[in-house]
């Protein structure tokens, strides 16, 4: 894994059947220093170009089963590990042109720590940002 959040390696064009781009897919790694369930993440926008990406058009694929938001807010079985990490597939009609593109995401995740019966809610903002070479 590279030490970027955003890595470059599987950054590429979906395709359907018949061989026309579909979207792009893209990984994403931890940047948290232990593991945590689906339910703790709370995804949000993601530009590319400086084109808005609306949340219902990615799904996350974490241990290589497929999740929309909607799904993952409600999932608390399912735990990302620091090592592995997860795939953000975009619908987006004709994929990316060859060539560089900038991609900016925004999420939020919360862990919750129960410390002497005290609840502690610790919030972090993942800003992302990277240049990154469609082939």
């Amino acid at each position: 894994m590279e030490k970027h959040v955003i890595q470059s390696v599987g950054f590429r064009n979906t395709k359907d059947e018949e061989g026309n781009a579909t979207g792009f897919q893209f990984k994403v790694r931890l940047p948290y220093y232990r593991g945590i369930f689906l339910s703790q993440i709370r995804p949000g926008t993601l530009f590319v170009d400086g084109e808005k990406i609306e949340k219902e058009n990615i799904v996350w694929n974490i241990n290589g089963e497929d999740f929309t938001n909607e799904e993952m807010a409600a999932d608390f079985q399912t735990h990302w590990s620091v090592t592995t990490p997860a795939v953000l597939k975009v619908k987006k009609e004709g994929g990316l042109a060859q060539g560089y593109h900038d991609l900016k995401y925004l999420h939020l995740l919360i862990c919750r720590q129960s410390f002497r019966h005290i609840w502690i809610r610790i919030r972090k903002i993942w800003y992302l940002c990277r240049n990154l070479d469609i082939m």
